[in-house]
């Protein structure tokens, strides 16, 4: 007898391995986007088949995003994406969109590993879109914030 064809699902976990970046975590080179619907293919996949180095390639992207420049330390929220491999050169703007698919990944990170390190940047990122993106005066959310790029490296509470 042959071997069977991969499945659909098969190939796609191992074109997301084959992406993945070991040194910084993420996947490709630069520009370099969170990608979150891989981060949780990976994390979901790990959760069904309990595969150790699927869970790792989850913690250590979100890891190597949320301890390199690609996140606002100081008001919060993550950038759009690095134009660097190791994300430590944010273009500056913050999307909502990516911003709240983080915060759901994040959740679903703690709830698996129960690490609260992921717990608390989770509601970091809830408080920069509560107190940056909301628009209380029209109930609406922003989609997204642009800076110059000159504002993000002036030193804290300048």
């Amino acid at each position: 007898m042959g071997r069977e064809a991969p499945t659909k699902h098969a190939q796609l976990l191992e074109a997301l391995r084959r992406a993945y970046d070991p040194v910084h975590g993420g996947f490709g080179r630069e520009p370099k986007f969170p990608m979150v619907e891989g981060l949780e293919l990976a994390l979901e996949e790990h959760v069904l088949t309990g595969d150790g180095a699927l869970l790792d390639m989850v913690l250590h992207s979100l890891t190597g995003m949320s301890e390199g420049d690609s996140y606002d330390q100081v008001e919060g929220g993550f950038f759009r994406h690095s134009t660097t491999r190791d994300w430590s050169m944010p273009y500056c703007e913050k999307m909502l969109k990516d911003n709240t698919e983080l915060l759901r990944l994040l959740g679903r990170v703690f709830a698996v590993t129960g690490e609260r390190k992921w717990s608390d940047l989770a509601k970091h990122v809830h408080r920069f879109l509560q107190h940056v993106l909301f628009l209380p005066e029209t109930g609406c959310w922003a989609g997204s914030q642009d800076a110059d790029e000159e504002c993000y490296v002036l030193p804290a509470g300048r």
